[in-house]
């Protein structure tokens, strides 16, 4: 190292006041040696270098900095809700992960509770879901089977029992989806009931649709229930096949006898729409005839017949006339009563027509009441309500005959 020449004695040669006694000492003995280097003190012959100031902090070497918080540095830092995923700076997390918000999840739904996401696809029941990845109000609807909490929570809009149910009725499935076409359903009016499920046919078309065609096994007690109450004037139901069913009077008395028609499974039902049937005399001697305003017991006239809607659990309390307006052949009888004559000729005219019940009845109920006053010209067969249809069901199901909603 070259050296400089010694300052003027006195002064310093970087302008600074002269060195402390210490520090002339050590020059002294450096001098001596010919020059020194210790401590970060290099003496020279011009003098010292200065000692550095150990109260000011040095800043560390570049290479020593923190790095900055990525997505894909396998760590989670940063603002990131797991690692690599979520926060305002990294792609949504997986179902499973962790979340704070919604936003922090690829299925936009965060379990707060638990703080993780959740999805509608992953297996596992979880969120607010009533079931395995559906119900809730995050997820998409359940089938029947599934587990509920209410009837949003399920395809068919039924929960029964915490239970998916099967819809109640044709028009109970056309509420729930307005795009509904005509075809097969299987329907449960008892829901969890002891009642099974039943396949019928659905009319989502005619007039708004939703209608229910009630299968006409008049065999089957677990579809139909068929009674005779009220004076003995009429047999026991005769019951010929499916689709038919006739009913004898077979001796003159006083009062009324009622052919009560229930279908079991309990569909609320509020109209009743006619379809293809046949209701007429079971011979050819003697005309029928039918009241529609009124029930024969109401009007106190002994030689009427009827057909009608009643209470589910009386048959004598009417909801609705079949004939309310008007019947196949209008010829009124000759005394002005409100009856409308059947003629044997209308043994084979089908009946096509809606009636609107006075109120929402939980059950179809029909009766056919005849009144024990009525003449009867053949005493072996007698007079008779017959009801039927003339054609059998397509591919098993009932189309047509009574269709209810």
């Amino acid at each position: 190292m070259a050296r400089s020449r010694l300052p003027v004695p006195g002064t310093s040669s970087y302008g600074r006041e002269p060195p402390s006694a210490g520090r002339v000492a050590l020059a002294a003995l450096c001098g001596l040696w010919g020059g020194c280097a210790a401590g970060g003190l290099e003496y020279l012959p011009g003098g010292f270098d200065p000692l550095p100031d150990l109260a000011t902090p040095v800043a560390p070497p570049d290479d020593l900095t923190a790095p900055e918080p990525t997505c894909t540095d396998g760590r989670k830092n940063g603002n990131e809700s797991d690692i690599d995923c979520g926060g305002t700076d990294c792609g949504p997390c997986g179902a499973g992960l962790q979340c704070l918000i919604a936003s922090d999840c690829q299925s936009k739904l965060c379990d707060g509770a638990r703080g993780v996401c959740v999805a509608c696809n992953d297996g596992v029941r979880d969120g607010r879901e009533t079931d395995v990845d559906c119900g809730g109000s995050d997820c998409a609807a359940c089938g029947v089977g599934s587990a509920c909490t209410e009837d949003g929570d399920c395809l068919t809009r039924r929960c029964d029992g915490a239970t998916c149910a099967s819809p109640a009725s044709c028009s109970a499935i056309k509420a729930s989806n307005a795009t509904a076409t005509d075809g097969t359903y299987v329907i449960d009016p008892d829901g969890a009931g002891a009642g099974a499920p039943i396949t019928v046919w659905c009319d989502m078309t005619h007039d708004g649709g939703g209608w229910t065609a009630l299968p006409l096994d008049f065999t089957d007690p677990a579809l139909w229930s068929i009674s005779r109450t009220g004076a003995a004037c009429t047999s026991t139901p005769r019951l010929d096949k499916k689709g038919q069913l006739l009913s004898f009077q077979n001796a003159s008395a006083q009062g009324w006898g009622y052919l009560s028609m229930k279908f079991v499974p309990a569909i609320p039902l509020r109209q009743v729409w006619l379809k293809g049937l046949v209701h007429a005399t079971a011979t050819a001697c003697n005309n029928m005839d039918i009241l529609f305003t009124q029930t024969p017991a109401a009007s106190n006239d002994q030689t009427a017949e009827g057909w009608y809607f009643a209470v589910p659990a009386d048959p004598t309390l009417a909801l609705g006339h079949t004939f309310a307006d008007g019947c196949n052949s209008p010829l009124y009888s000759p005394a002005g009563q409100t009856e409308c004559s059947m003629q044997t000729t209308d043994m084979t005219t089908t009946i096509t027509r809606q009636i609107k019940l006075t109120k929402q009845a939980g059950q179809l109920h029909m009766v056919a009441v005849q009144g024990c006053g009525s003449s009867i010209c053949d005493a072996n067969t007698g007079q008779a309500e017959r009801f039927y249809l003339n054609h059998p069901p397509t591919n098993g199901l009932w189309k047509d005959g009574i269709l209810v909603r």
